[in-house]
């Protein structure tokens, strides 16, 4: 049976039809495998939350570097990349005489296995000596990785809402 017009304009009108059609998402098992780990994830994460917020308040930089894995990275904003425990705790040991408040808020974390990803807000205020108290808010993104005992940070970006002022 020859090709027609008519027929050629039916089979490309189906090879469209599927090649717009959504592609198959994980199957139901996964996903609801997918869901647990991502709910046992994010309870992890916001309790590591709480002591990561208790000891920045607190001014105990090392307390907070151990949150992070060993080659874990900060990124923040107009500062180059703090790379592992010592760099980290370094860079928060020179907020401490600022007197910071810092509240992180978890809006959303997505896990796969031993990989977690959770986006947030933040909002902190400090106090510089001798200077008046400033107030910051913004997002942040978080990379992180289940060990054997715990959830560690690898990787920690954020920005303020705020506008640059120069």
């Amino acid at each position: 049976m020859p090709l027609t017009r008519d027929r050629w304009r039916g089979a490309a009108g189906v090879l469209w039809l599927a090649a717009c059609a959504p592609s198959p998402g994980p199957d139901d098992e996964q996903q609801a495998r997918i869901d647990r780990e991502t709910a046992l994830a994010r309870q992890a994460i916001e309790f590591t939350a709480q002591r990561y917020m208790m000891h920045f308040n607190a001014g105990n930089a090392d307390s907070v570097a151990v949150i992070y894995a060993e080659r874990g990275r900060v990124m923040g904003p107009n500062a180059p990349a703090a790379v592992g425990r010592e760099a980290i705790a370094g860079g928060f040991r020179t907020m401490g005489p600022m007197k910071p408040t810092l509240s992180l808020r978890t809006e959303e974390v997505a896990a796969n296995g031993p990989v977690a990803v959770e986006r947030g807000r933040y909002t902190m205020t400090v106090t510089p000596p001798g200077g008046s108290q400033r107030a910051d808010s913004g997002k942040y993104l978080i990379r992180w990785r289940r060990t054997a005992a715990e959830w560690m940070i690898v990787d920690h970006i954020w920005n303020s809402d705020l506008p640059t002022s120069h």
